[in-house]
């Protein structure tokens, strides 16, 4: 793309914005791809709106998951965005948006992955409205992954793991992307994490929401310890050393029954397992209702 250097690999897996759209440019923005209010798919919500709705905190680097945990509507799940590609409409506003810096350039369109029937890489050209008809080429399942122009004034990125768009361009164009009323856009900086694990305020509630169930003794140690394994790549080093106990319960009881899955095995099983749990949740109880104080203080002063 020409645009900035190599970026080293992270051995945390933190992945920033350059990782995805090069260095260099004047300024970036992250473009939330749509989610609609049921199945028709007539009525979009925004990220910002959805995020109210649910208790959550909005950011640049909100993750669509923690949208589920405070929505008491079952079908909201169900209508969440899908990784991948930016959708034909948002990218006929985001074209309209890059027409002025891009003039009659010609623009090039990169395909990779699984966007490409069979899997393969392509690379088109054309012009800026081409970005839609590529759809109409053999094999092409989507728009592109990433588009730019002659003059690589700009680049376009959207990736098959993530639920948004990243631009990036001069300054005068990434703030009419912000300004637009029909995109839903956030700036960004070159070192913004987008990974799937970059939602640190809102894992750091559904951490607390967890621990304080415990505490009240609304939540079991072991269907606690399954939901703090499912977060635990959300957990900095502090927070990681903090969550072992849950993590040794987890591990001890994954072939046991717990939650919803009981309705699954007959009473006479459930006897024998059940009292495995309990043993296993009684040995590591002091060290669990510790961790739970922990993360609740940390939650509270804010640390990251």
């Amino acid at each position: 793309m020409g645009h900035g250097a190599a970026v080293a690999r992270d051995p945390l897996q933190r992945t920033p914005v350059v990782r995805c759209v090069p260095e260099g440019f004047a300024a970036y923005a992250k473009i939330f791809h749509p989610i609609f209010d049921g199945p028709s798919k007539d009525k979009r919500v925004p990220w910002c709106e959805l995020a109210e709705r649910s208790g959550i905190e909005f950011h640049p680097g909100i993750d669509a998951r923690f949208f589920c945990e405070g929505l008491a509507e079952p079908v909201w799940p169900k209508h969440l965005t899908r990784p991948g590609r930016l959708d034909p409409v948002t990218c006929r506003v985001l074209a309209d948006i890059l027409a002025p810096f891009t003039l009659n350039q010609r623009c090039w369109f990169y395909y990779g992955g699984p966007s490409i029937n069979p899997f393969e890489e392509r690379l088109y050209s054309g012009e800026l409205e081409d970005a839609m008809s590529v759809l109409e080429e053999p094999g092409v399942t989507s728009l592109p992954e990433y588009w730019w122009p002659e003059d690589r004034a700009w680049c376009v990125n959207s990736d098959d793991d993530f639920s948004f768009t990243l631009i990036g361009g001069s300054a005068d164009m990434i703030r009419r992307s912000l300004d637009s009323g029909e995109l839903e856009a956030v700036s960004v900086t070159p070192n913004t994490r987008i990974d799937w694990f970059s939602d640190l305020p809102n894992s750091r509630r559904q951490f607390r929401l967890i621990a304080e169930s415990v505490l009240a003794g609304n939540l079991s140690l072991g269907l606690a310890a399954r939901a703090m394994h499912g977060l635990r790549f959300y957990a900095n080093p502090e927070f990681a050393a903090i969550l072992k106990p849950f993590l040794e319960i987890a591990r001890e009881t994954w072939s046991l029954p717990i939650g919803a899955v009981r309705d699954l095995w007959a009473p006479s099983a459930l006897v024998a397992s059940d009292a495995k749990v309990q043993k296993i949740e009684a040995a590591y109880r002091k060290k669990a209702l510790q961790s739970c104080r922990d993360i609740v203080r940390l939650s509270a002063s804010g640390t990251k």
